[in-house]
């Protein structure tokens, strides 16, 4: 029996007339990792950010509901009031942003920023706040770091950087993480020691993450379960195991036949023929991965799949897996 920490039901965000998130559900449970990945453009971010809250106009979060299972009681955190999710955001829930040179604040030491957040949320003293800022970089493997608390995020490289936003993140021991794209831009050598913290304070504090990526060799590397997103909307979810050995979406097999593997070194990469439809495209009833789809039957043009289990926790949305569909084709 899975414990559920979050379900996202039915989750929707606009900007201007264009649906980004389309009808997005998705449930992690305590302890688990979940990896959503697809290509750039197809909803990820905009996910991350509409769970969080942290939409801005023209953007908009038009429907849906983000259950947050806490120790009371259950609560949407589309519906708290602003003071209430204020508790809730950097204390309970906490989040990685994809670009650290834009997360930090560039006038703010490393060290106040990441004091701040223990001062607010955990009621430290300043002195408190300071020293335990001090651990938590050395916790994510910043040397030096009583001298370095006093740096400004110039004066740190990429990947440290991105250790000084782990920290802010974890610093009130979450139980949900959400890192978008954190290792984008990365050194493979950099992305295998950042993935190693996550494993790490995942491990220490019994956390859930929500991993957004566009590399499935980063989903390899931490996640439990996957999630594949295109277009705006989920199209297959299942155990990391079940999509790397029996994908089900012809997207997702196209992704991962994409991945390049050294024992194989062909002439040409397989790639994805086309490009995913344009965010200005309205919400139609159709499957929008159909253009692209070399399996597309005639019913693919006119009616949008709905989510088909395949086998345990593992669900995909196509008309391949209809059996009704084949037969009328």
């Amino acid at each position: 029996m899975f414990e559920i920490l979050l379900e996202v039901k039915n989750l929707q965000t606009h900007f201007n007339r264009n649906k980004v998130v389309k009808d997005v559900s998705f449930a992690i449970a305590e302890g688990e990792v979940l990896g959503i990945v697809g290509e750039s453009g197809c909803g990820k971010s905009v996910t991350a950010l509409s769970i969080m809250r942290l939409i801005e106009p023209p953007g908009e979060i038009s429907g849906g509901q983000v259950i947050f299972h806490d120790d009371e009681k259950p609560f949407d955190l589309l519906t708290l009031s602003d003071s209430k999710l204020e508790k809730i955001l950097g204390n309970r829930i906490a989040m990685i942003f994809q670009d650290p040179v834009t997360s930090l604040n560039p006038v703010l030491s490393v060290g106040y920023q990441i004091s701040e957040t223990l001062r607010v949320h955990r009621g430290l003293s300043k002195s408190s706040a300071k020293q335990q800022a001090i651990y938590l970089l050395r916790r994510v493997g910043i040397s030096n770091a009583a001298q370095r608390i006093n740096d400004y995020p110039h004066e740190f490289s990429g990947g440290m950087r991105q250790r000084v936003g782990i920290a802010m993140a974890i610093a009130c021991q979450p139980k949900l993480l959400i890192a978008d794209e954190p290792t984008t831009a990365l050194d493979v050598t950099i992305q295998a020691q950042i993935l190693n913290l996550l494993r790490e304070f995942k491990e220490e504090f019994i956390m859930s993450i929500i991993i957004i990526t566009h590399d499935l060799g980063v989903i390899a590397q931490i996640a439990d379960r996957v999630a594949v997103m295109y277009a705006g909307r989920i199209v297959e979810t299942a155990s990391v195991t079940e999509i790397f050995q029996n994908p089900q979406h012809p997207y997702t097999k196209a992704l991962i036949a994409s991945i390049p593997r050294l024992e194989k070194q062909p002439a040409r990469l397989q790639t994805i023929e086309g490009a995913p439809p344009p965010l200005e495209r309205e919400d139609s009833d159709d499957c929008s991965f159909y253009p692209r789809c070399p399996f597309r039957l005639e019913i693919c043009a006119e009616k949008r799949p709905v989510l088909i289990e395949t086998g345990e926790r593992h669900v995909a949305a196509c008309w391949l897996l209809d059996k009704g569909a084949l037969t009328n084709d």
